[in-house]
C-alpha cells in the first residue's frame, strides 16, 4: 500500500516535496532498488540517495525502513524532490507529526505555517538547524503566529533565528 503524505498532503508545501510512504513488510533492499530502477535511472533524475534504516540503523523513535530521496529535474524547473519511504513493519507508518498536524490545522495555522516556512526554505540553516517540524510545532503548540514570535521560539530552544 502507498500512502502520500508530508506537506503536499496537508496543503503546507512551499516548494516541491512529496512524501510517499509505502507499506512493504519483509522486502529486501534489493527488491526496493528493483522496484525503483525506473525512477532511479530516469534521465531527469540529477541525484539520489539512499539511507539505510533498519536493525542497528533504525532512527529514534521511528519504525525500520529503506529511505531514498530522488531529485527530479522537470524540463520547466525547478526541481521536484521526492521522499520514498519503504516500511518493513506491519501496517501505515505515517510521518510521526502527520496525524497530529492534520487534527490540529486551522485557516488561521496554515497560513502562518506556510508564511513562515516561506521565509525559512532557502536558508541555509533550513533542514540543518530548523526544520519544518519546528515550525509546526511552534505554530500548533506554542501560539506562534509572526516571524519575529517564531526567532523568540528558536532562541529559547536554542536554535539559531533568520539573518
Amino acid at each position: 500500500m502507498v500512502r502520500q503524505t508530508g506537506s503536499f498532503a496537508t496543503g503546507l508545501m512551499v516548494w516541491r516535496d512529496i512524501d510517499l510512504q509505502v507499506s512493504s513488510p519483509g522486502l529486501r533492499i534489493a527488491q526496493a532498488f528493483t522496484l525503483l530502477h525506473p525512477l532511479l535511472t530516469h534521465p531527469r533524475v540529477k541525484q539520489a540517495q539512499y539511507f539505510h534504516q533498519s536493525n542497528h540503523f533504525t532512527l529514534s523513535g521511528l519504525d525500520e525502513r529503506y529511505f531514498f530521496m530522488v531529485f527530479y529535474e522537470p524540463e520547466e524547473r525547478p526541481e521536484w524532490k521526492l521522499d520514498i519511504s519503504f516500511w518493513l513493519g506491519e501496517g501505515i507508518h505515517p510521518e510521526p507529526v502527520h496525524e497530529t498536524i492534520v487534527q490540529q490545522l486551522t485557516p488561521e495555522a496554515r497560513l502562518t505555517i506556510l508564511r513562515i516556512k516561506d521565509a525559512w526554505y532557502q536558508l541555509p540553516a533550513y533542514r540543518r538547524e530548523v526544520s519544518s517540524t519546528d515550525i509546526y510545532d511552534a505554530v500548533l503548540q506554542h501560539g506562534v503566529r509572526t516571524l519575529a514570535e517564531f526567532d523568540d521560539y528558536l532562541r529559547a530552544r536554542g536554535n539559531p533565528p533568520r539573518p
